[in-house]
């Protein structure tokens, strides 16, 4: 995960490339590393089971398109801060539990994601 973060830090940084490339590339890294299935099938709840699979296709696309638009504008605000993880805890079912901070130049708090974040992880894969 330390990584991934080190890849997208270096992509918000390369302003030698235009943003369009940019941002591609980071959607191929968050389509590789981030598990868009089912991030897609938990934020449609129990509609999921319901919802024919053409609708399942279609929601997918808008969620993944979403996830990086919202994700990439958030690293918009990028100063120099750098994302380190605090600690893993494992969950039931191979997941891990990762507490993350991005942190300022200055050591403040303040950050991209107010912060603090956890993700869930299963394998390789991150959950959110």
């Amino acid at each position: 995960m330390v990584e991934l973060g080190k890849q997208v830090i270096d992509l918000v940084k390369d302003k030698q490339q235009p943003e369009s490339e940019r941002k591609q590339a980071f959607a191929r890294l968050v389509n590789q590393n981030f598990d868009v299935k089912d991030i897609t099938r938990f934020s449609l709840g129990p509609y999921w089971r319901d919802a024919p699979v053409a609708e399942r296709k279609q929601f997918a696309r808008v969620v993944n398109a979403y996830l990086i638009d919202v994700m990439w504008s958030r690293f918009g605000n990028y100063s120099g801060q750098h994302f380190a993880v605090t600690k893993t805890v494992p969950l039931s079912d191979g997941l891990t539990l990762v507490k993350s901070e991005i942190v300022s130049p200055n050591g403040a708090n303040r950050s991209l994601w107010a912060g603090k974040c956890c993700i869930i992880t299963a394998g390789t894969k991150l959950l959110m």
